[in-house]
């Protein structure tokens, strides 16, 4: 892999150049907060769907087949 600063070549599995100290490649992002939302919006739709269960008294497979199709879209 080539430095963009100093065009030096280092290997592949360096993060730094062996030459001039500059970063190689951006590190990846962290995905923590794209799977706490998602766990936020999965237990938003659960509570959703158990309140709805509540109200039309545990009679409903229209709800229950929605909330599944909502769920695995996430």
């Amino acid at each position: 892999m080539n430095c963009q600063k100093c065009k030096a070549e280092n290997a592949k599995t360096y993060r730094y150049c062996n030459n001039c100290g500059s970063k190689l490649f951006d590190e990846p992002k962290d995905n923590y907060n794209t799977s706490v939302n998602k766990a936020k919006i999965f237990f938003f739709i659960l509570l959703a769907y158990i309140g709805l269960l509540h109200v039309l008294k545990f009679e409903s497979t229209y709800v229950t087949s929605l909330v599944c199709d909502i769920i695995l879209q996430l």
